[in-house]
């Protein structure tokens, strides 16, 4: 019996209805216990699972705060809260209710923000957490580890980067609405690399791992095979959308003046900043590869707005 944390959020969803193509018993956890879910309530430190993981063995944790207010001390200490004490309390009630293996979901953001030219992150690169987001990720990727070394307690913690796909939400949808829209965007001259992964390459790389035997304590970085440039990602959106976009030149350090302005600072570095990572030895350790590439993960997406759209 698996169990999915978040399981009504955007990648439980997708990974739910994969397993249930697998034919495998899956248990929907989710806040509210909507669309016969379990209820488990508000996610803390405090937080009940004896019901929710009995008889559970492979837990799946989706569940995060991903959006907050940093200026908020409140929203700080929910997001702590949430992504740091309750994953810890899980972690401890799953190893002593017989929970085999946990995969910790994690974000490739606890490797850094950027990356250079030529030097992609990988399995071996060091955790350099920058973010307040990245920060809670990454104590509780530690966190579990202990516990997994303290217990017969099998860990996996994957760090995709930005997922995108069918049902997808935030900046992503953001950038499908804009170049629907036709609205010209000022990124001509951006030369950036940047990975992104198909949920679907996601969902199944999460299944193998489900399976698989390795290191009792493992951590994989994901993507799909191929990094690609922002204006390269636009001409995509747009060649599905079958709208005519319009990239005009604009000098980086008048974007950067705009953005530190409207606040928008983070926002314009996925943009116009590189963040590569090589999943070939994530591949290569479960001796397979992605089922989609880039363009197929991208048709597919805009296959479902455009639908959505009528």
């Amino acid at each position: 019996m698996i169990a999915i944390t978040g399981a009504n959020g955007f990648i439980g969803s997708h990974l739910f209805k994969y397993l249930l193509k697998k034919g495998i018993k899956v248990r929907k956890i989710t806040r509210n216990g909507a669309d016969n879910s379990f209820a488990i309530g508000n996610l803390n430190s405090c937080t009940d699972w004896s019901k929710a993981l009995e008889n559970i063995e492979i837990l799946i944790h989706c569940a995060s705060i991903t959006n907050f207010d940093d200026k908020k001390s409140s929203s700080i200490e929910e997001l702590n809260e949430v992504n740091i004490k309750a994953t810890k309390n899980m972690a401890e009630q799953a190893s002593k209710m017989g929970v085999k293996k946990i995969i910790f979901i994690s974000s490739i953001k606890v490797n850094g923000e950027i990356t250079q030219k030529n030097k992609q992150f990988n399995n071996s690169s060091k955790a350099k957490p920058q973010t307040l987001y990245a920060i809670s990720k990454y104590k509780a990727e530690n966190i579990l580890k202990k516990i997994s070394n303290k217990c017969d307690l099998e860990l996996v913690i994957i760090r995709p980067p930005l997922v995108y796909g069918e049902f997808v939400k935030g900046n992503f949808l953001s950038l499908i609405n804009f170049v629907s829209l036709g609205i010209p965007l000022p990124l001509k001259i951006i030369n950036n690399a940047r990975s992104i992964i198909y949920v679907g390459n996601l969902v199944y790389f999460i299944y193998l791992c489900m399976f698989n035997s390795y290191a009792k304590v493992k951590t994989f970085l994901i993507s799909d095979p191929n990094p690609i440039s922002t204006p390269f990602l636009v001409r995509l959106l747009s060649k599905n959308l079958r709208k005519k976009i319009l990239l005009f030149y604009c000098p980086k350090f008048l974007m950067v003046i705009v953005s530190i302005i409207f606040n928008k600072r983070r926002l314009l570095s996925s943009l116009i900043d590189s963040l590569e990572v090589d999943s070939s030895d994530s591949y290569k350790e479960l001796n397979a590869r992605a089922p989609f590439t880039t363009e197929e993960g991208i048709k597919k997406t805009i296959n479902w707005f455009v639908n959505k759209q009528k």
